[in-house]
């Protein structure tokens, strides 16, 4: 079974409507964890003792 063919079988299955919304849910999620990550690092450089 080579790539094409499994990419065939994933195009039965897989709507273009469900990759957008799988984009966008993955879009969403990268932002969510970027907007943290950069919440921590900011709240660590201002205090340090705070947990």
């Amino acid at each position: 079974m080579n790539r094409w063919e499994v990419i065939g079988m994933m195009d039965q299955y897989i709507t273009l409507g469900d990759l957008l919304k799988i984009g966008s849910f993955l879009l969403d999620l990268a932002t969510l964890i970027l907007y943290i990550y950069y919440n921590e690092k900011n709240s660590k450089k201002h205090h340090h003792k705070k947990k």
